[in-house]
């Protein structure tokens, strides 16, 4: 079985990532020799993540639902550094149509939010906002005349995949994470 590496570890961290054997659970928030070690030379020790299909559902935990959230952020330019901008979009909120996850292929799996934007000059739109499994990247797409558009501030919808614990890497997969769902009903 592979190990867990420090590549698929430290973009978690700043988060704070649960760390599951069967004999413990522990909340690992910095990566030193000795814990490191610890993760990664104990026999079936995982990460708790949460899997990508997540991206779709409601979630209790957090309030809301992720896709949809980082729609919102990245449509009110919650990742600008321009202050102006920022404060004028900030209480944004999408007219979601529909959240779903579509699999074209066993390893081609891409979670969407679709929503309605208003003008007054074009009529009513559709735009998607997506990630894809396979490519490993956000989309946005006009369907109204199926255009695919550039996405910007993919580090930092990264980065709250990472926050918010999304198994980025394919680790659950992999057998070295376990999911958020199955450690609730496993944990020591």
């Amino acid at each position: 079985m592979e190990k867990l590496t420090l590549e698929q570890l430290a973009p978690y961290l700043p988060y704070g990532l649960k760390m599951f054997t069967p004999v413990w659970v522990r909340n690992i928030t910095e990566l030193t020799t000795f814990n490191f070690d610890l993760v990664t030379s104990f026999y079936n020790t995982r990460a708790i993540l949460r899997p990508m299909s997540d991206l779709t559902k409601q979630i209790d935990q957090l309030g809301f639902t992720p896709l949809i959230e980082l729609l919102r952020l990245l449509e009110s330019n919650h990742f600008s550094k321009d202050k102006v901008l920022v404060s004028c979009c900030k209480d944004f909120t999408p007219k979601v149509i529909d959240c779903f996850s579509k699999t074209y292929s066993e390893k081609h799996t891409e979670h969407i939010v679709k929503q309605l934007i208003s003008t007054s000059n074009m009529g009513d739109l559709i735009y998607s906002f997506g990630y894809s499994e396979h490519f490993n990247r956000f989309q946005k797409r006009d369907e109204t005349r199926e255009i695919t558009l550039g996405t910007g501030h993919q580090l930092h919808l990264f980065q709250k995949l990472y926050e918010w614990h999304f198994d980025v890497f394919g680790l659950i997969e992999q057998g070295l994470a376990i999911s958020i769902h199955d450690a609730k009903e496993v944990t020591p």
